[in-house]
């Protein structure tokens, strides 16, 4: 009922009973792996291993553009981890938005670094565009290369698409590209990627400002908050 899930014959009852019995003792695996986590049923729990895998994408390699940032000196990582920094406390993360059915995570995740970036550049917080760069470019990257090249305008004039739609096609293909482009409102001035994937690496960076990385989105199927044990799961 909480999740408004209806089902159009018996057989379709019997499948989707039998994914989220298989998705519960997922569940239970998943807290016994990170116990400090919690853990639920959400809105995906009645899909199948294969659907879930459909709705992650895959990762999204560093644009060739992107500056390669030499490895951090000890001196910068003791620093790094000295001065912990909560970018959400000091205003330059937006609310975030469920990419839902459409396998998009990467578009979502370069533009909430963007918005950041927008912010800390001296800018007011503003929620930009996920679906411009869905329909308008769609080329990798996180969307970065193209903000840079090209600007994002804000998501109220290039909203989201019905990202709950049963189809992905409901997620594509919702906004006018011309128009779009002539609103464009925010654009950064370069890119940067760590040396590597390693948490040494990527510290220090995030001094700067929010990251857009992939992970492993296994692990948070019905992740309701707490610490993940990354030892016992793929790193990103």
């Amino acid at each position: 009922v909480r999740h408004h899930r209806a089902y159009a014959t018996p057989a379709e009852r019997t499948l989707r009973r039998a994914a989220f019995d298989a998705n519960l003792a997922a569940l239970d695996a998943l807290l016994a792996r990170s116990p400090i986590a919690t853990y639920a049923p959400d809105a995906f729990a009645d899909y199948t291993a294969e659907e879930l895998r459909s709705l992650r994408g895959g990762a999204s390699e560093a644009p060739p553009s992107a500056e390669r940032v030499a490895k951090p000196t000890a001196a910068a990582l003791r620093a790094a981890l000295s001065s912990p920094i909560d970018w959400v406390a000091r205003g330059a993360v937006t609310t975030p938005t469920s990419q839902g059915r459409c396998a998009t995570c990467a578009y979502f995740a370069g533009v909430a670094a963007a918005e950041g970036a927008w912010k800390i550049a001296g800018h007011p917080l503003v929620k930009l565009s996920e679906q411009q760069e869905i329909d308008c470019y769609n080329n990798g990257g996180y969307a970065l290369p193209n903000i840079a090249k090209y600007g994002v305008a804000r998501a109220v004039d290039a909203p989201l698409a019905n990202h709950s739609d049963p189809t992905i096609t409901g997620c594509r293909g919702v906004t006018n590209c011309t128009d779009a482009a002539s609103k464009a409102f925010a654009t950064i001035d370069g890119l940067r990627t760590p040396a590597s994937h390693n948490d040494t690496d990527i510290l220090p960076m995030l001094a700067d400002g929010p990251m857009a990385v992939s992970v492993d989105a296994g692990p948070y199927n019905g992740y309701g908050g707490g610490i993940l044990n990354c030892s016992a799961s793929p790193p990103y």
